[in-house]
C-alpha cells in the first residue's frame, strides 16, 4: 500500500508542474492579450494621423499635377480630338 502511495504522491507531483507551466502560459498568453488590446486602443488617434497625413499628401501631389496640366481644361481643342 504504501507503494501505491508513494505512486500516487508521484504522479500528483509530476502532474502539478505542467498544471503551473499552464497556469504561466496562460498569465502570458493573457499578458500578450492586454498589450494587443492596449495597443488597439492607443493606436486610432496614430493611424488617423498616419491616414491624414496621406490624405495631405495625395491630395497635394494631385493638386500639383493638375496645376501642370492646367493646360488641358485652358486648351478646348485638346478635348474636341476626342469627340
Amino acid at each position: 500500500m504504501s507503494n501505491s502511495n508513494s505512486n500516487s504522491n508521484s504522479n500528483s507531483n509530476s502532474n502539478s508542474i505542467p498544471e503551473i507551466m499552464k497556469k504561466e502560459i496562460n498569465l502570458i498568453n493573457s499578458y500578450r492579450e492586454l498589450m494587443t488590446l492596449t495597443t488597439k486602443i492607443e493606436s486610432p488617434e496614430k493611424i488617423k494621423q498616419e491616414f491624414q497625413k496621406e490624405i495631405l499628401s495625395s491630395l497635394r501631389e494631385l493638386s500639383q499635377n493638375i496645376e501642370q496640366e492646367s493646360w488641358i481644361f485652358e486648351d478646348s481643342s485638346y478635348f474636341n480630338q476626342f469627340m
